[in-house]
């Protein structure tokens, strides 16, 4: 019996030294899990990201798959993937909309490249021509108002539209009427969606005549087709167009008017610089990024 009472003693003595040790992990994961931090008061698991953010990390996480070592297949969908997340970081993101237009250009070019490695055409990207073409003047007419200078987006379509007739006239590389009209087309509607319209008709074709098939970018200083340096300005000129007002939304919702608008004309500003990269103007991002953010520093 006593040897049978000690033998109990032992057990009992185990399993409150076990009982103690738990209480004690129970407290520190108790204490830890007051400290983990919250986003605005709410757990992690409840923290929606906004459509701003979502498009940037979907962008970044393609970005880096694109400049990886992974098979070339890998990285082509991952170039299409930054493509499309980054026009919608311009879409969705406050003061981002530069970055994103000038990104989403460069995946869709770089796309380009590994298509051709493969004797494909790239897909359609959803984005390439339509532009603010697509909208419809009643439904969209005043839109924009609150997010774009549009008499000065206007009238940099209507300054490239001249352009591109000037240089198809001189049977200039890459210059063609179908291009010409479509940056008229897109000055109209923006002069249409707007209450002012800037635009002149008719500008000052020295610089063109004088260079018609390669020039200096003022704005960077890189030499590139003309062609390709008249895109990459009305790019700008659009981008620079732009306010800052938008706010960046949680909630997914039903496209409005606004939102409609708003897309069209990132895409309209994403498809000349995608056009210029594609004529031969140089992908450098300090000169591109620098450029872009003079351009507005200068509007403002």
């Amino acid at each position: 019996m006593q040897t049978l009472r000690a033998e109990n003693h032992r057990v009992f003595t185990h399993i409150r030294r076990w009982a103690s040790a738990a209480a004690v992990l129970a407290l520190t994961l108790t204490a830890g899990a007051c400290t983990m931090p919250r986003i605005q008061g709410r757990a992690e698991s409840e923290y929606e990201p906004s459509a701003c953010e979502q498009a940037l990390y979907t962008a970044m996480d393609a970005d880096e798959t694109m400049r990886s070592p992974l098979p070339l297949p890998m990285r082509y969908d991952a170039a299409r993937t930054a493509r499309d997340s980054w026009l919608d970081a311009a879409v969705s993101c406050p003061a981002r909309f530069g970055e994103g237009v000038m990104r989403a250009a460069q995946s869709a070019a770089r796309a380009d490249t590994m298509a051709a490695y493969f004797g494909l055409t790239q897909d359609d990207a959803g984005w390439d021509e339509a532009g603010v073409t697509s909208l419809d003047i009643d439904r969209h007419r005043s839109a924009l108002d609150d997010l774009v200078d549009t008499a000065a987006a206007a009238d940099a379509e209507d300054t490239a539209g001249f352009a591109f007739e000037v240089l198809a006239a001189r049977q200039v590389a890459g210059a063609t009427l179908s291009q010409s009209d479509r940056c008229k087309a897109a000055a109209q509607m923006l002069a249409s969606l707007g209450q002012d319209d800037a635009r002149q008709g008719v500008y000052d074709p020295t610089p063109l005549l004088d260079h018609p098939g390669r020039m200096t970018d003022a704005a960077t200083g890189l030499s590139a087709p003309t062609t390709a340096v008249v895109l990459m300005d009305c790019a700008r000129s659009l981008i620079a167009a732009a306010h800052d007002t938008r706010a960046d939304q949680t909630s997914q919702t039903e496209p409005t008017p606004t939102d409609e608008a708003w897309r069209a004309y990132a895409v309209q500003a994403a498809n000349h610089v995608l056009q210029a990269f594609r004529l031969g103007y140089p992908m450098i991002d300090e000169a591109l990024f620098d450029a872009e953010a003079t351009t507005n520093r200068n509007s403002g």
